[in-house]
């Protein structure tokens, strides 16, 4: 006996969606292998060295189209799609009016598969694999098609490539497991629980994104900017530290660190404070206090090892600072335990930390700072530059003149 529809009247409600169903997680696995592909897919042999002097001036103006074509078209388009997805993919609405929903479902695949497969396009002829070599020295030109910034975008792609498998495997769980295909449930878990895992998926793939997008955009110092802000915490939360620890009212009881009994650690760790809170204010002051609030332009004569330094040389001297709390720390334990030449060599890769840097904001960020009719800012931060050096190089002066003073006491 068949109902007005044509279908059987002992099918179930859910039964009779179960073609929509089956496309539905069969869609699902179609973009999960998509992913998968791209994610495991062999390297091209042909390296950036060997296509960039093959491109003509028009092959570099199609690059650079395709580039703003993925900040301002392709990705947001995915993002906007898997938000879709995520607001289609709600339990009651999808029982409530199955058909509708999955319908809406299908829809959004195929825009998904056209998004993704235009993301892959775009990605290959703007940065072709492999992107290894990040720090080119001939690329001043380039402007967004630095070797630099194709080695992150090719890099950010491969991360977002292995998130989207799951997110897809678990929203074709979900439709499973409320028994809209002819497959039997995953498991015995409920619905609610499938939902929860496929907003915690999704939140991080449409953030990973976006953060695409912004980095897409930004300018080569907005870049370096990026990798010193946890650098940065990370330098003030050692300063922190020591001052705790050349405090007398330090707790005995303290885990880590234990405050400084030595003498002779006592002097060096107050002479170390002023390194510490130089190295901490050259970043600062060069970011989010300073620079950061100057109108530079997005693309600047920097190469990409130049960019790459700059990037680098935050966690370098977070790296040395730590070293240095660390050789306070044992030479606080016991006598000989660290030798004056080991604090004066730490001292002086420190300051040769800031060399090059100091020397690219010198020659390529400050001569392209906007002066207003009130101040002259470029000489400003000229000066400060200047005052920054010299002070700095006088704290190192300072410290490593008590290092070898208190040779013998270490």
């Amino acid at each position: 006996m068949l109902d007005s529809a044509g279908k059987p009247s002992y099918m179930s409600e859910h039964q009779r969606h179960w073609h929509l169903g089956n496309l539905v997680t069969y869609g699902f696995e179609r973009l999960e292998t998509k992913c998968d592909l791209k994610r495991n897919e062999p390297s091209d042999p042909m390296s950036i060295d060997h296509v960039f002097p093959a491109l003509s001036v028009d092959d570099l103006e199609k690059q650079e189209n395709l580039l703003n074509q993925l900040h301002s078209k392709i990705l947001p388009a995915l993002k906007s799609q898997i938000t879709s997805l995520l607001l289609a993919l709600d339990p009651p609405s999808i029982l409530k009016d199955p058909e509708q929903k999955l319908h809406l479902i299908l829809k959004t695949q195929g825009e998904l598969h056209y998004s993704l497969d235009q993301l892959e396009a775009a990605i290959d002829i703007v940065c072709p694999e492999p992107t290894i070599i990040s720090n080119r020295n001939d690329d001043h030109h380039r402007r967004g098609l630095k070797s630099y910034r194709l080695h992150q975008l090719r890099a950010r792609d491969k991360v977002l490539s292995s998130i989207l498998p799951e997110m897809f495997e678990i929203a074709s769980e979900l439709i499973q497991q409320m028994r809209l295909t002819s497959g039997k449930p995953v498991d015995d878990y409920d619905i609610n629980f499938f939902k929860n895992r496929l907003d915690i998926c999704i939140l991080p793939a449409t953030d990973w994104i976006q953060s695409t997008i912004d980095r897409l955009k930004a300018s080569d110092f907005d870049m370096v900017k990026y990798h010193w802000k946890l650098d940065i915490i990370n330098m003030g939360s050692l300063l922190e530290d020591i001052i705790r620890n050349l405090d007398p009212s330090t707790a005995e009881n303290r885990e880590r660190p234990q405050k400084y009994v030595r003498d002779p650690v006592i002097q060096l760790a107050k002479l170390v404070i002023p390194i510490f809170k130089l190295s901490r204010i050259f970043f600062k002051k060069l970011s989010k206090r300073g620079l950061n609030n100057e109108r530079l332009p997005v693309f600047t004569e920097m190469c990409s090892n130049q960019i790459e330094c700059l990037v680098k040389c935050a966690a370098e001297v977070s790296d040395d600072l730590l070293q240095l709390t660390v050789h306070l720390d044992f030479a606080n334990r016991d006598r000989g335990v660290v030798t004056s030449l080991e604090f004066i060599e730490l001292a002086t890769t420190l300051k040769a930390r800031f060399e090059s840097p100091l020397l690219l904001v010198v020659l390529y960020i400050i001569p392209f700072i906007p002066d207003n009719e009130s101040l002259n800012v470029q000489n400003y931060y000229r000066n400060w530059c200047l005052t920054w050096n010299n002070q700095m190089s006088l704290a190192i002066h300072n410290f490593e003149c008590a290092a070898k003073s208190l040779n013998s006491n270490l």
